[in-house]
């Protein structure tokens, strides 16, 4: 009893371990009735496949999987069932549809198999969606190539062994080396059209000797060569030498194609009936005779070693069996069409020997008096993959250029039209890329600008690179904004673009205007500063010395201005420097100019002066106009309100907490005169006169003369031999 229940115990395990792993499989499996095709069991993949549960499934017919779309129906099925009952295993691909009515891509393996005790039917199925649609992709970008290959030719010459010249070239070498014709090949050597040294560093006649030497011995050779053009350019080739035995003589025939540009011969020059073979043995290109069944006739070596088959082995096949797109059926509905075409060019895949599939290109011809497809073809695996490449290169490099910050955009020449925009571009113009699109350069322009758009556009065109600064550009809202431009073309696609950078400036050139702004005004009154003042006081002399009319320089500061920071503080200061600038543009003349060097110290510039009594009177007009009660109270509100009532109270006296403030001022006047030289001497007068007016007497105002210079001097020298005699103690007390 207990080695039964031992036994059904470890039975069910047994069979709960293969239910997990049946549903653990990675492809969905359907076990069918061998006779009905009813599903027996199917396991969990599948029903996530189809979006049915498993008992959902096990209801379900093939034909309820179906997408019912010729020629993946029911009754293109039954062949493939009918196969599979007999023991052989049959792979094809199926359009089915899921629970929610989407079509899905699936690669079933069916074969018989044994299962509980009885014969059934076991599918495997594998999701090719993805891959299909890649597929279908990847054809369709293709066509767009195939006018280039479909008349190229492989370069074919021929070589005396005793003297390594060529005897002969077809039309193939005269295109590929951009000859004349092909009498100028004859009696050439291989090293004429070579650089003089090979990649690898060794000589190209001492390498072409052994090239040579292994054809005639091994029969063939197979190697990559650098060769040379008339016009001098250099290209890498893929050669083929191969020794044949000519009218008693041996001779070798050379293969050329330029592996550079990856084109090839999609028809060969109809030699006669003794060098056709030899035409075909020695071309590069897969080449292959089927008769109407399918079956293989003749293949060359080129298609034995893509497929990686023997002659003999390939001699017993059908095309259908290495067909990997194509299923029996439509392999002879599509040697149909050609038959009664007469011609047919398309890609497909090909399984090797190894199993593994080579994409490849064919061109077929049908010769109807001997019933034969006569085919060539090439493989294309190494460009698919590096088309791929360039996709996701594609991918990446629109990724890049959406994250830059500047706006890009590329334009056809002829059209100046835009065919490309980053997301930058749209976020600065305020359009959406579809938009951009439809638009040209003249759109994005304000049109008083066109005449320099198009002038650089010019210049960039023919090669002059730089940066077009402050271009004017339009958005979308018709608001136009200065960029910085720089653009250079490019070639794509046999057609020129002008692919152009656009860096909005605006925040730029505000910063730079401020602090232009800053370099030449006092940021605190709006009045000029020193430098400006002196740009001004050169400009009249110049104007002086030219036309004899004086001017002069008042140069002033306030009195008591200190107290007036310490007492009520630094604000209340500006506010008081704010009041005086206001009220001194107030009190010269149109055309004086008005400046504060810094701290509370100011100078005007008096113009067109005839009499220095003038000065004088504009002196006693500003003395006046500072010495008016000025009043200033602490901003108890808003800085902005408190700014904008003293502006309108400029004059009014201020009461703060019962208290005015009365503010005087010294002035110190120069004249133009044959002693004033520059701007500096100018400064230097007007500000000893004001040192005169502030010892003699605060709140007058003084002209500068020579005798003030001298006691400045003089006392300037006193001070320095006091602190001297100091340090020496020179000097000592005397008492009377």
């Amino acid at each position: 009893m207990n080695a039964s229940l031992s036994a059904a115990t470890g039975l069910r395990e047994n069979e709960e371990r293969l239910r997990a792993i049946f549903d653990a499989l990675n492809d969905g499996i359907i076990v069918h009735d061998i006779d009905t095709g009813a599903f027996i069991d199917v396991n969990l993949r599948l029903c996530t496949m189809f979006g049915y549960a498993r008992e959902e499934m096990l209801r379900l017919q093939l034909a309820d999987l179906s997408a019912g779309i010729a020629p993946y129906t029911m009754a293109e099925a039954v062949p493939l069932l009918q196969r599979a009952r007999s023991g052989a295993p049959v792979l094809f691909e199926w359009l089915c549809r899921t629970k929610e009515g989407r079509q899905l891509w699936i690669e079933v393996s069916l074969r018989r198999a044994r299962f509980g005790g009885r014969d059934v039917l076991l599918s495997a199925a594998r999701d090719v969606s993805q891959r299909k649609d890649a597929e279908r992709a990847l054809r369709a970008s293709e066509t767009k190539y195939r006018d280039l290959f479909e008349h190229t030719l492989d370069a074919i010459l021929t070589i005396d062994p005793s003297s390594a010249a060529y005897t002969s070239a077809n039309a193939g070498t005269v295109r590929l080396f951009g000859a004349k014709d092909a009498a100028e090949f004859l009696g050439r050597r291989p090293s004429d059209y070579s650089p003089e040294r090979q990649p690898d560093g060794r000589a190209s006649a001492e390498k072409q000797v052994e090239m040579l030497e292994t054809a005639l011995r091994a029969g063939t050779h197979f190697f990559e060569w650098t060769h040379q053009r008339h016009d001098g350019t250099e290209f890498p080739a893929d050669v083929l030498l191969t020794r044949v035995e000519h009218e008693g003589r041996a001779v070798i025939y050379a293969t050329v194609r330029d592996v550079a540009e990856r084109k090839r011969a999609t028809e060969t020059i109809r030699l006669q009936a003794d060098q056709y073979a030899t035409m075909l043995a020695t071309t590069i290109s897969g080449y292959w005779v089927l008769d109407t069944q399918g079956r293989f006739i003749e293949v060359n070596d080129a298609y034995c070693r893509m497929t990686g088959y023997s002659r003999e082995e390939l001699l017993q096949l059908r095309i259908a069996d290495l067909e990997a797109n194509e299923s029996p059926e439509q392999v002879e509905r599509h040697m149909a069409a050609i038959m009664a075409d007469g011609f047919g060019h398309f890609e497909s895949r090909h399984r090797c020997k190894d199993g593994s599939l080579i994409d490849i290109e064919a061109s077929v011809s049908f010769w109807r008096n001997g019933s034969r497809f006569l085919v060539f073809a090439r493989d294309i695996s190494a460009r698919k993959r590096a088309e791929q490449e360039l996709a996701r290169s594609e991918i990446r490099l629109r990724t890049v250029l959406d994250t830059a910050v500047d706006g890009i955009a590329a334009a056809d020449v002829e059209t100046k039209r835009l065919l490309f925009v980053n997301r930058s571009l749209c976020n600065l113009l305020g359009y959406s890329a579809e938009e951009l699109r439809t638009l040209g350069i003249a759109d994005i322009h304000p049109s008083e600008a066109l005449p320099e758009v198009w002038r650089q556009f010019q210049k960039q065109l023919q090669g002059e690179a730089h940066v077009v600064a402050n271009l004017p550009v339009r958005r979308k809202d018709g608001s136009v904004f200065l960029a910085d431009l720089s653009a250079s073309p490019m070639s794509l696609d046999g057609r020129t673009l002008m692919v152009a950078c656009f860096r909005d400036v605006t925040d730029r050139n505000r910063a730079e205007e401020q602090m232009r702004r800053l370099a030449r005004y006092d940021l605190l009154t709006g009045l000029g500063n020193r430098r400006i003042f002196v740009e001004a006081l050169n400009q009249s002399i110049a104007r002086a010395r030219r036309n004899g009319r004086s001017f002069a320089v008042l140069y002033l500061d306030l009195d008591h201005f200190k107290d007036v920071n310490d007492t009520l503080g630094h604000p209340v200061g500006d506010l008081l420097l704010q009041a005086v600038a206001d009220r001194l543009r107030a009190a010269v003349r149109e055309g004086d100019s008005v400046a504060r060097f810094g701290g509370d110290e100011f100078a005007v510039l008096v113009a067109d002066v005839d009499d220095p009594m003038d000065v004088a009177a504009i002196a006693d007009r500003v003395r006046e106009v500072l010495e008016n009660t000025v009043t200033v109270r602490r901003a108890a509100a808003a800085a902005g309100a408190a700014a904008e009532n003293l502006l309108r109270a400029v004059g009014e006296p201020f009461t703060i907490e019962g208290r005015e403030i009365h503010s005087g001022t010294s002035i110190g006047i120069a004249v133009f005169g044959s002693d004033s030289t520059d701007a500096e001497t100018m400064l230097s007068h007007a500000d000893v006169a004001l040192y005169r007016a502030k010892s003699e007497a605060r709140g007058s105002y003084r002209f500068f003369s020579p005798a003030m210079e001298a006691d400045v001097r003089a006392r300037v020298a006193m001070g320095i031999e006091l602190r001297a005699a100091i340090a020496a103690e020179q000097l000592f007390l005397v008492y009377q």
